[in-house]
């Protein structure tokens, strides 16, 4: 019997433990650590290990470049969000599981919310409906991406391997 726990345990850290942790990272940065401040010091830090010799940019650019990256790993941040909890929902399964999405769309705004929330109640750090609004869209954008990615292999597995599918890829 205690093997059996044991699985279960390891199967549940296998599929939802990259999930928790990148939740915990996500909220970590919403506190201070992922301010404005950090990112441009973050950012001056790696153009000098990657170019010593350049001369930095100054502060007017150097904000404009952070406003990109910032940007850039919002989308990235929900992106691999939506990708891990997609994961976690299929538990290894082939075939989308018609909840899949539901669960990623909702679990996406609870956590585009919760998120905000952080920021909203953290010293020097603001949230707003925007935020909200483009969590949201980059949650769609990956979820809609992961459907195409599950269609596509749907797709392969009836062309190339010859398997009979009489739902043609579509959504169990």
């Amino acid at each position: 019997m205690s093997s059996r726990k044991s699985t279960r345990a390891a199967y549940g850290l296998f599929y939802y433990g990259p999930l928790v942790a990148w939740l915990a990272l996500s909220l970590l940065l919403a506190t201070t650590l992922g301010s404005y401040n950090h990112t441009v010091s973050g950012i001056y830090m790696m153009l000098t290990l990657l170019s010593p010799e350049t001369v930095p940019p100054d502060v007017n650019h150097m904000y404009g470049l952070t406003h990109v990256v910032r940007r850039g790993a919002y989308v990235l941040e929900y992106t691999v969000f939506a990708l891990l909890l997609v994961r976690a929902v299929q538990c290894g399964e082939k075939k989308l599981k018609r909840h899949s999405l539901l669960i990623v769309a909702g679990f996406g705004l609870f956590f585009a919310v919760a998120e905000n929330g952080v920021r909203i109640f953290t010293p020097g750090r603001h949230g707003g409906w925007d935020d909200v609004i483009l969590s949201l869209a980059n949650v769609a954008l990956s979820t809609g991406l992961t459907y195409l990615f599950f269609r596509v292999k749907s797709w392969e597995r009836n062309y190339f391997a010859g398997e009979t599918d009489s739902t043609h890829g579509t959504v169990q």
